[in-house]
């Protein structure tokens, strides 16, 4: 089990030189940068609804991480940096990490980290011993000791808040022993320089993903081994086995979500291989292949590629037929602030030489902000009788469609409290309404709908319709006008209301109806899904999902809502 504590690299360092000779100017030059990863100070963490301290005793610990990777995705893409050395100091693990200027993201990171966008790390713990150590400030105190650091990953904001980057003394810190004897010591490059060409770099990637070898392939692109090379490196060790996944697939399976369900009841028997984070544990987007149905191109299309991201939320907007029309950003770190132009610009004429009017810009922002949506799973003792693909379908099918039911029925009339932080279209203040429509509903009050957001100049051609099923019975039913006996407002295929697009949601109330284009509603995504398992008096499980949403309007004047 790996566990994840966001700090600086804070603890003993295990046989990685500490280069001191260089200052930190030097080494920013050298793209070089030093961090806290974990420090002894206790650290104040929440897991469901209890609070505890933990304590890392930094000295016990052994150092094993080689790469840098970003949230803790572990994977070629999400490596941006080299760990090349580590010491203790002070009760804190320090580390350097040589970042690459040829290597967009690794390059990125770096800026980020230098011009304060993000400052924070955190580490994954690999196995170690937990010890109860009293209570602290009235909460039960936990020290976790002889373990393994083997990952340290760049995040937004740590548990702990002394995990940043930071300039070290120029005394020299103790040294930490290596653990493994054939870890060789490994020297920065210079200026970040690799000497691959991208074509070496993708041929030693690829035979690294078909061999296993995630890490050694790493290594060789850090240290300009030479595709050939490295092939050879692995030819000498037999290591190459270019058997095709499909044909293991029953052996790589991953129960671990299962095995959480498992374990909560006491077996503590399977094997659980999900990192840890601040509110469970995280489900990686791998997870997520076993549960995806064969789609088309038509529908698949309906999500926007910087979604894909993240996996369990992709599914969840799939199902929607709302969310998927919204502006989806994921991957999102912190509060997100988005100009929202409020001016009026003109265009001008002018004689060569001439000046022109100053236009009144006028610019606010949108801030769109993470909120966590926790939904619950009930789990039966009997329900252990399912097989293990079975049970983990259902916990999951179970989450995506409660908080997407959450999602829709927030993005129609969320009131913005704090039962309820997401303020919906029918709750927005600067909407246009049209009163009284159900009453006698025809063509003409039904084009008004689109005639109110043209007077503003805004674009109609995305717009649709949206109304419960027994608003959509009724325009099914009612003529186009008084001379027409057999021609109806909404289509009989019911996905036409004069011209424009209808489709019906039943989150919608008796006589409201909502016309716009949801492209003017932002939805941005944090993480990734987490969930904790606990046991309740009765003996049954209760599983619970974590999930980081938010929502903004970009122009509330974008939709116009019926009301009675």
């Amino acid at each position: 089990m790996i566990k994840h504590f966001s700090l600086k690299l804070e603890q003993e360092t295990i046989k990685n030189n500490w280069q001191e000779e260089k200052t930190q100017e030097e080494e920013q030059k050298d793209l070089i940068l030093s961090f806290i990863a974990i420090s002894n100070q206790p650290i104040k963490r929440k897991f469901y609804d209890e609070e505890f301290y933990v304590t890392i005793d930094t000295k016990s610990f052994s150092f094993n991480a080689k790469t840098f990777f970003t949230d803790h995705e572990i994977s070629f893409k999400s490596a941006i940096g080299k760990i090349i050395s580590s010491k203790f100091e002070d009760g804190n693990i320090k580390v350097k990490v040589q970042f690459f200027k040829d290597i967009t993201d690794s390059y990125t990171a770096f800026k980020k980290f230098k011009n304060g966008m993000i400052d924070s790390v955190s580490i994954g713990i690999g196995d170690c011993e937990v010890e109860e150590s009293g209570e602290l400030d009235g909460l039960k105190h936990y020290t976790y000791k002889n373990g393994d650091i083997i990952e340290l990953s760049a995040v937004w904001q740590g548990a702990d808040p002394r995990a940043k980057i930071a300039e070290f003394k120029k005394t020299r810190g103790e040294n930490m022993t290596e653990k493994k004897e054939n870890l060789q010591e490994e020297k920065p490059q210079t200026q970040g320089e690799s000497m691959l060409s991208s074509e070496e770099i993708q041929e030693i990637k690829s035979l690294a993903e078909k061999t296993n070898k995630i890490q050694e392939g790493l290594d060789a692109i850090v240290q300009n081994i030479k595709p050939k090379d490295f092939a050879m490196s692995l030819l000498d060790k037999q290591e190459i086995n270019f058997t095709r996944k499909e044909n293991t697939m029953s052996s790589d399976l991953d129960f671990s979500l299962s095995n959480i369900v498992k374990n909560a009841f006491g077996s503590n028997e399977g094997k659980i291989n999900f990192m840890q984070g601040n509110n469970g544990y995280i489900i990686p987007n791998d997870f997520y292949k076993r549960f995806e149905k064969n789609t088309t191109e038509h529908n698949t299309s309906i999500i926007h590629n910087n979604l894909r991201t993240d996996k369990f939320i992709e599914q969840v907007f799939i199902e929607s037929n709302l969310l998927s029309k919204c502006d989806i950003l994921s991957g999102l770190n912190g509060t997100l602030r988005i100009p929202k132009d409020a001016s009026e610009i003109n265009a001008y004429w002018v004689k060569e030489g001439g000046v022109t009017p100053e236009s009144n810009i006028r610019t606010q922002e949108i801030a769109l902000t993470p909120y966590t949506i926790k939904s619950k799973v009930k789990i039966t003792r009997q329900m252990l009788g399912m097989s293990a693909i079975s049970l983990e379908s259902f916990i999951i099918n179970s989450l995506k469609n409660s908080i997407k039911l959450r999602l829709e029925a927030d993005l129609l009339y969320g009131e913005g409290i704090d039962n309820s932080p997401i303020k919906g279209i029918m709750s927005l203040d600067g909407v246009n309404v049209i009163n009284g429509y159900f009453t006698q509903p025809d063509y003409k009050k039904t084009l008004e709908f689109g005639g109110k957001i043209s007077e503003q100049n805004l674009n109609i051609s995305d717009c649709f319709f949206v109304a419960n099923s027994k608003a959509m019975t009724q325009l099914q039913t009612t003529p186009l006008d008084k001379q027409s006996t057999n021609i109806y407002l909404l289509n009989q295929t019911r996905d036409y209301l004069c011209g424009y697009n209808f489709m019906m949601n039943n989150h919608l109330k008796d006589n409201h109806m909502i016309f716009g284009d949801f492209k003017n509603i932002l939805i941005g995504t944090w993480s990734s899904l987490q969930v904790i398992a606990t046991r309740d008096d009765e003996g049954d499980v209760t599983l619970t999902g974590f999930y980081d949403v938010g929502m903004a309007v970009k122009r509330e004047n974008a939709f116009v809502i019926a009301k009675s």
